[in-house]
């Protein structure tokens, strides 16, 4: 039984993310932070900038469909929902903060 705890500690500790992530202060309020990961610095660095994008516009569309049937006499009512988001925004003069590699599983972590 400690083995298993052992393991599951340290399989989180693998997992986890660098102290500094989601938690850097922000103390302008004309600009915003982005936080991203992702298997290359590039990705990482790219959903950082989309992290930030988000915070400035997106644009949602949804639909619902409601179906109601009598069937065997029985009545039956089915939901259906679809969401689509978007993000769009250019971003320029940006600073990158914090780009990092977790050496345990090679995932990279950024800050813009």
């Amino acid at each position: 039984m400690k083995f298993l705890i052992v393991i599951t500690l340290f399989v989180c500790e693998l997992l986890a993310s660098p102290n500094w992530y989601h938690s850097i202060s922000n103390h302008n309020v004309n600009s915003y932070i982005g936080y991203g990961d992702g298997r290359t610095e590039a990705e990482a660095k790219q959903n950082a900038l989309t992290d930030i994008s988000g915070q400035i516009y997106t644009k949602i569309d949804s639909e619902t469909i409601q179906n109601k049937k009598m069937l065997n006499g029985e009545y039956k009512n089915d939901f259906e929902t679809k969401s689509n988001q978007i993000t769009k925004a250019t971003l320029s003069d940006y600073v990158v903060l914090v780009v990092e590699q977790q050496p345990q599983d090679k995932k990279y972590f950024a800050a813009i």
